[in-house]
């Protein structure tokens, strides 16, 4: 097992790559990346933050994760980057997953934003995901 932060991320990943609402707006295959190549083609998602807490002090292996999904475009406004959260909003509200040996359940995103960043031209889609994790029983 490669530890709970990284199967998170490799499960919303695949959901993510297997979502046809995500496909149709970041390409198939979908631009994802852990870190973009350099100059990528927009739009496009990168994953960020993520965070690791106890959720409960009696079931130690529980975590509560949170991880920041970040959405990249260059459009020429904000429309593309909220349709794009919309879409991986959609593609992982609710969902219990597993990967890598470890069992995601209540995935939600909590948090979504939309933002023009310093350079002018980039504009900025942030969706924080929450997830109760812990080690696959199976």
């Amino acid at each position: 097992m490669s530890g709970p932060e990284w199967a998170l991320q490799t499960a919303v990943r695949g959901v993510l790559a297997a979502d046809e609402g995500v496909k149709a707006c970041l390409g198939d295959p979908a631009r994802l990346y852990d870190e973009p190549p350099p100059n990528p083609t927009f739009p496009y998602l990168t994953c960020g933050r993520s965070e690791c807490l106890p959720f409960d002090g009696d079931h130690q292996a529980v975590v509560e994760q949170i991880l920041h999904l970040h959405i990249w475009s260059q459009y020429g406004g904000r429309k593309e980057a909220r349709q794009i959260v919309a879409a991986v909003r959609l593609a992982l509200q609710d969902l219990a997953l597993t990967a890598d040996g470890y069992h995601h359940s209540n995935v939600r995103a909590t948090y979504t934003d939309v933002f023009r960043v310093g350079d002018g031209m980039t504009t900025q889609g942030v969706v924080r995901l929450r997830a109760l994790t812990e080690p696959d029983a199976s």
